[in-house]
C-alpha cells in the first residue's frame, strides 16, 4: 500500500467515525424522547387499569401481567441508555 492509498484509507476512517458520531448524538435525543412516551403510556395503562378493573372481570388478571411484563424491558432500556449504549437501546425496541 503506498503512501496516497494510506491517506485514502485514513480518510475514510475518519469519515466513517464521523458519521458513527453524528448517529449517536442524534439516537440518544430520540431515545430519551420514546421513553418518556412509552413511561407516560405505561402509567396511564395502569391507572386505568386500577380505576376500571371491575369491568374488566376475569380478563383484568391477563391485562395486568402484560403490563407488568413491560416493566423490565422499560428497565433494560433506561440502564442501556443511562450506561451509553444509545445503539443497543434502540435496536432493542
Amino acid at each position: 500500500m503506498n503512501s496516497g492509498e494510506l491517506i485514502a484509507n485514513i480518510k475514510d476512517r475518519i469519515a466513517g467515525i464521523r458519521r458513527e458520531i453524528k448517529e449517536l448524538t442524534e439516537v440518544e435525543p430520540r431515545n430519551r424522547e420514546l421513553y418518556e412516551e412509552i413511561v407516560v403510556e405505561y402509567k396511564e395503562l395502569n391507572r386505568e387499569l386500577l380505576a376500571k378493573r371491575h369491568q374488566y372481570g376475569a380478563a383484568a388478571e391477563q391485562f395486568e401481567q402484560s403490563i407488568k411484563e413491560i416493566a423490565p424491558q422499560l428497565d433494560d432500556f433506561k440502564l442501556l441508555t443511562s450506561t451509553g449504549k444509545y445503539l443497543e437501546a434502540q435496536e432493542k425496541n
